[in-house]
């Protein structure tokens, strides 16, 4: 938060964070790459809806809710990545524009700290949430009822 307040302070605006084609190129592929990595994704709606209300998710699908968790944040940051990649190409054709550059540039770093920023602020702590819920529905199943 201390580097979003430095660059707030120094440029003026928080929408200078804001790009939606890089937050495109980063959210939007990722229920596609959910579907095609095999897990069960019959409740995908339900997965995305429970990172905002907990109390959607129901205990039974945790466990496939869990390995979605931590593969959506592996996904988000290797689409970031990619971003940043295609940007890169992107900024090394225009060198003969320098105008140019810094935007571009721009493109692919905000699109890196999207793909960074929904893995820490999303879905790893989704992924412990979820986990610590599982920990204690096992808990609750092995404790002999008197």
């Amino acid at each position: 938060m201390g580097i979003i307040s430095i660059g707030i302070g120094t440029a003026g605006s928080p929408m200078m964070f804001i790009d939606f084609a890089s937050l495109f190129f980063v959210l939007v592929p990722l229920p596609v790459l959910l579907i095609l990595s095999g897990l069960e994704i019959r409740n995908l709606p339900e997965f995305f809806l429970g990172i905002f209300s907990l109390s959607l998710v129901q205990k039974k699908n945790i466990n496939s809710f869990l390995k979605l968790s931590k593969q959506a944040g592996y996904f988000v940051l290797l689409l970031g990545i990619l971003a940043v990649m295609i940007s890169c190409v992107v900024l090394l054709s225009r060198l003969d524009e320098p105008d140019m550059l810094g935007p571009v540039l721009a493109v692919a770093l905000i699109s890196a700290f999207y793909g960074v920023g929904f893995k820490i602020v999303v879905f790893d702590p989704y992924t412990n949430l979820l986990g610590k819920i599982r920990k204690l529905q096992s808990a609750d199943a092995e404790e002999p009822i008197e």
